[in-house]
């Protein structure tokens, strides 16, 4: 027999290939919850240790559904609120909102 050479099972070897086709996330939102702090930072990623300034910017990085966490008292700026997210303050905190104009929705 030569080197290379195959007797016996006749059938041609099959090799698969797997590849990912799933669409990449959008890198505008991509926390469930995000954290917010008077010493934050815009450009922070909104985790513990590296909270985000304003609620406008933690909204931006955060899902649907998700919620933004005020860890410190104070004021955050005005914020549009263009999807399903809870604004809240952690224990301790105090916290409040403010609705400007007339848009709001009905439960």
């Amino acid at each position: 027999m030569m080197k290379g050479e195959h007797h016996g099972d006749s059938s041609p070897s099959v090799r698969t290939l797997s590849l990912d086709v799933r669409p990449a996330l959008s890198a505008s939102a991509q926390n469930s919850r995000s954290l917010v702090s008077v010493t934050g930072n815009g450009a922070n990623p909104c985790t513990p240790g590296f909270e985000r300034r304003t609620f406008t910017r933690a909204l931006a990085v955060t899902n649907a559904g998700g919620e933004i966490v005020a860890i410190t008292s104070g004021g955050y700026g005005a914020v549009t609120i263009n999807k399903a997210v809870s604004i809240i303050a952690a224990p301790g905190i105090v916290g409040s909102l403010q609705a400007l104009g007339s848009e709001m929705a009905s439960p």
